[in-house]
C-alpha cells in the first residue's frame, strides 16, 4: 500500500478538465482514465480502485476520492505499523494516537471515536485492528448511501416543489389562476393539511375557504386552536393578494349512531330476519338479536319511529323497516338489506322528520367558541330540516358575537328530504346552502340525488344566495394521484348547474395528495368555465359567426319565443321552420314546454325527431290551399290535437315565425289559445 497517497484530490483535479467535472457523478470509464493519469497503473491497485468503486457508484468524482482517502487512512496506518497484528487487541487510545501521527482526517477521528463509545456500552473497550477496519469501512459506506438517498429525497422534494410553483407562479401578462377562475374551492383541513407550510401551498394553488369540522374538535379545542392560528397567519401573510382565504367553521349536528356489540365482534344481518331495535335505557351492549344504540339523538329517533318507516345503518349498507313497536324503547324491525354490523355506525331515518333541535349543546358550545374568536366567515349549520333551525342559529350568534364584530353568514346543510321539502322557505332565512351529498344520498334514494342537487343549486341561484356542492367530489384521490373520469364530469357539471363552490372533504382533510387534489379540481373548473363561455358565445355572439345571414334575427325570434312562454307558463311553443338550424337553436334553448316545429320540407321534420323537446309538424297541404291565415293555424291546431289528444285543449301557446309564407305571421311572436274559434 506504499505511494498510496500519490491517489490525491490535488492530483485528479490537475489532471481534471475543469473544476466543475469534480462535481459530476463519475463513471466507470471515467475512473480508469484518471487513473491511468495519475500513474496508478499496476493491477492491484487498480482493482482495489474499482472495487471500492463498485460499493460507492452514483457519488460525484469529489465525494468518491474523499472517501476513498477515508478508507485508505487506516490501512495505511496498518501498513506502517508492522508491530502490532491485525488481530490484535487494541483500545481506543492506542488506535487514534496512530491516526493522529498520520495526519489523518476528522471524519475518520470521529468514526473511531463513535466505535469505542459504542463498545463501551457492550462492556467491552478493546477490538482488533482487523474488526476496527471493517466496521470502519461500513460505517463509511452506509454514510454515502444515506446521502445518496438524502439526495434522491431532496431531489423529489425538489421536483414536488417545482410543481407547485409551476401551478401558481402565473405569467405576468394574464390574471392569476385564482382570479380566472370563478368557480370557488373549500378544502376540510385535517391531518394531511393542518401544518402552516402545507396551508400556504394549498391557498397558492387555489383554495378560496378552508372549511374547519368541528366533529373532530376536542372539548377544550385543542387540536382547533394551532389550526386557527395557522389559518390567521396565512390571511395576515397575503393581506393585499388574491390568497386571502376565507374559512368555514361547521358544526357537528345532532348524531345517531349504534352502540356497541357484544365482545366487540361484528354481526351479520340476514335479508328477512327480524332483529330488535332498542335505547341504551334497555340495553346497552348489542348482539345477534338485538342492535342498541349509541348516543342520545339515536335514543329520540326509536322513541318516533312508526311502523313502515326505513332505519338506514352504515350509510345505507344495512337497511332494516319498523314491522312492531314493542315498547316506548324497543322496536321490531325486518332486514331489508342485510350486511355485516359493526360497532358504533351512523343511522338515518329518511322518512322520520326527528322532533330535534339542529343545535345540540355541543353545537352550542362550539358556536360560542367561534363567535368570540372571530375567525369565521361561515358557519355551516348540520341537520336542517325547517327554517326554525336556522333562527334559532342566528340568535345564538347575536348573542354570542361580542358587540360590534361582524356576523359570520350562515350555510345550511341540505341533508334531510324534509329540509328539500321547505327548501324555499329556508332559503328565505339563510345566507346560502351545501348540497350535502353524503348524507343526503342515504336519506333519499340515490336515483334522485343527481335531480336533487340541480334543484337546489337553481333555487338558491334564483334566490340569489351561495351554494356550496360537496362529497366525494374527487373522492378516489384520497388515496390516488388522479381521479376518476367520472369524478371529472361531476366537478364540471356542477360548475354547470350553476353552483358557487365546490368541497373537497377527505381528499383534502386525510389524503395523500392534497395539493394534487386543489390542483385538480381549480383545472377541471377552469375547463367548465371556458366551455361554458363557448357555448354562451356560439348561442349569442351572432355577428362573429360567418355567413349566419339572417339567422341571428330567427335566433332572436326563437329566443323571444322561449322567454315569453315561460313568463306565461305556456303549454307549447309553436315554430314556422325553413331551415332546420333555427330549430336546433330552439331546442337548445330548453324550454319548459314542448316545442312543434312546423314545416313543408320533410326532411326537416325527419331529423327533429333526434332534438331535445321537439315534435315534427310536416305540412303536406300545397300552400295555395290556405286562403287565410286562419285557415293555416286551423290545420296546425288539427295536428297538434291529432299529436296530443285533447292535452292542450283551450291552453295558451307562443305562436312565433321569422320568414312565413303569410304575411300576417312574419317576424311575429304571438300568444293564441288553441281551439278558440275564429271568424
Amino acid at each position: 500500500m506504499s505511494g498510496v497517497g500519490d491517489f490525491s484530490v490535488q492530483a485528479l483535479v490537475s489532471k481534471s478538465s475543469s473544476e466543475a467535472e469534480m462535481k459530476q457523478k463519475i463513471s466507470r470509464e471515467k475512473l480508469s482514465e484518471l487513473l491511468q493519469l495519475c500513474g496508478m497503473t499496476d493491477p492491484p491497485r487498480k482493482k482495489h480502485v474499482h472495487d471500492f468503486f463498485r460499493v460507492s457508484k452514483n457519488q460525484t468524482l469529489d465525494e468518491f476520492v474523499n472517501e476513498y482517502l477515508r478508507m485508505i487512512s487506516l490501512k495505511s496506518i496498518l501498513a506502517m505499523h508492522h508491530d502490532i497484528s491485525s488481530k490484535q487487541k487494541v483500545d481506543q487510545k492506542t488506535v487514534l494516537s496512530y491516526f493522529t501521527s498520520n495526519s489523518c482526517n476528522i471524519d475518520a477521528k470521529y468514526l473511531i471515536d463513535k466505535l469505542y463509545s459504542y463498545l463501551k456500552k457492550k462492556d467491552t473497550a478493546t477490538i482488533t485492528l482487523s474488526e476496527t477496519l471493517k466496521w470502519y469501512q461500513n460505517q463509511f459506506h452506509m454514510i454515502g448511501e444515506n446521502r445518496e438517498s438524502k439526495r434522491g429525497s431532496q431531489a423529489a422534494s425538489e421536483t414536488k416543489e417545482k410543481k407547485i410553483d409551476e401551478v401558481y407562479n402565473e405569467k405576468k401578462d394574464e390574471l392569476p389562476s385564482i382570479i380566472r377562475r370563478n368557480s370557488k374551492i373549500v378544502a376540510t383541513l385535517g391531518p394531511a393539511s393542518s401544518s402552516l407550510d402545507m396551508l400556504r401551498k394549498l391557498v397558492r394553488v387555489g383554495v378560496n375557504i378552508f372549511r374547519l369540522n368541528f366533529s373532530h374538535a376536542k372539548p377544550d379545542y385543542s387540536n382547533m386552536v394551532p389550526l386557527i392560528e395557522a389559518l390567521q397567519q396565512i390571511k395576515r401573510e397575503n393581506a393585499g393578494t388574491p390568497y386571502v382565504p376565507a374559512v368555514l367553521a361547521d358544526l357537528q349536528g345532532p348524531k345517531f349512531r349504534t352502540g356497541e356489540l357484544k365482545d366487540h365482534k361484528e354481526v351479520t344481518l340476514v335479508k328477512g330476519s327480524t332483529i330488535n331495535l332498542v335505547t341504551s335505557k334497555i340495553q346497552t351492549v348489542g348482539d345477534g338479536k338485538t342492535i342498541t344504540t349509541g348516543t342520545a339523538d339515536a335514543d329520540l329517533c326509536v322513541r318516533n319511529l312508526e311502523v313502515g318507516q326505513r332505519v338506514m345503518i352504515n350509510d345505507g349498507a344495512i337497511v332494516l323497516r319498523v314491522k312492531e313497536r314493542k315498547s316506548k324503547e324497543e322496536l321490531k324491525c325486518e332486514v331489508l338489506i342485510g350486511g355485516v354490523l359493526s360497532e358504533r355506525k351512523g343511522i338515518n331515518t329518511p322518512e322520520l322528520t326527528v322532533p330535534l333541535p339542529a343545535l345540540t349543546a355541543k353545537d352550542k358550545k362550539d358556536c360560542k367558541f367561534v363567535c368570540e374568536g372571530g375567525f369565521a366567515d361561515f358557519i355551516a349549520l348540520s341537520f336542517v330540516q325547517r327554517k326554525e333551525d336556522v333562527e334559532e342559529l342566528k340568535q345564538l350568534i347575536s348573542i354570542s358575537l361580542p358587540e360590534d364584530a361582524e356576523q359570520p353568514k350562515i350555510i345550511c346543510k341540505i341533508e334531510k328530504p324534509q329540509a328539500i321539502e321547505c327548501i324555499d322557505s329556508i332559503l328565505e332565512v339563510t345566507d346560502g346552502i351545501m348540497v350535502a351529498r353524503g348524507d343526503l344520498g342515504v336519506e333519499c334514494s340515490l336515483q334522485k340525488l343527481p335531480g336533487y342537487q340541480k334543484l337546489l343549486i337553481h333555487k338558491a341561484n334564483l334566490s340569489k344566495k351561495i351554494v356550496i356542492t360537496a362529497t366525494q367530489m374527487l373522492e378516489s384521490m384520497i388515496t390516488n394521484a388522479a381521479p376518476t373520469r367520472a369524478e371529472v364530469s361531476d366537478v364540471a357539471n356542477a360548475c354547470y348547474d350553476g353552483t358557487d363552490a365546490v368541497m373537497l372533504s377527505g381528499e383534502s382533510a386525510v389524503g395523500n395528495f392534497p395539493i394534487e387534489a386543489v390542483t385538480m379540481m381549480s383545472e377541471i373548473c377552469l375547463e367548465a368555465e371556458k366551455t361554458m363561455r363557448e357555448l354562451e358565445r356560439d348561442r349569442l355572439d351572432y355577428e362573429e359567426e360567418e355567413d349566419i345571414g339572417g339567422l341571428k334575427f330567427r335566433y332572436a325570434v326563437a329566443e323571444s319565443a322561449c322567454r315569453a312562454a315561460e313568463i306565461i307558463q305556456a303549454k307549447a311553443v309553436i315554430f314556422f321552420c325553413e331551415q332546420f338550424e333555427v330549430a336546433i337553436y330552439l331546442a337548445k334553448l330548453r324550454p319548459s314546454c314542448p316545442i312543434f316545429i312546423v314545416t313543408f320540407t320533410e326532411s326537416i321534420a325527419s331529423c327533429t325527431q333526434g332534438l331535445y323537446g321537439c315534435h315534427p309538424i310536416l305540412i303536406k297541404e300545397d300552400i295555395e290551399s290556405f286562403k287565410t291565415t286562419d285557415d293555416f293555424t286551423r290545420t296546425i291546431e288539427r295536428h297538434i290535437f291529432s299529436l296530443t289528444g285533447t292535452a292542450l285543449e283551450e291552453s295558451d301557446v307562443m305562436v312565433c315565425a321569422h320568414r312565413c309564407q303569410f304575411p300576417s305571421l312574419h317576424n311575429t311572436v304571438r300568444m293564441v289559445k288553441l281551439g278558440k274559434s275564429r271568424g
